[in-house]
């Protein structure tokens, strides 16, 4: 791959990770909010990448 090829996938694998984090920012806050929790945005989302890496590893 060139470093042009490289650079591009750089691009597009931040604007996923933004995508990423705004959708589950607002899927935790909906949740929260409906019923009745704090919102703790660093707890949450950490919770949310334990529970990913969790999961990978059950999968293997």
């Amino acid at each position: 791959m060139t470093y042009i090829q490289y650079l591009r996938i750089g691009e597009l694998s931040i604007a996923m990770l933004l995508i990423l984090y705004a959708e589950s920012y607002s899927a935790i806050r909906n949740f929260a909010i409906r019923h009745g929790d704090t919102i703790a945005p660093n707890r949450d989302l950490l919770a949310l990448g334990a529970a990913n890496l969790i999961q990978r590893t059950q999968c293997r």
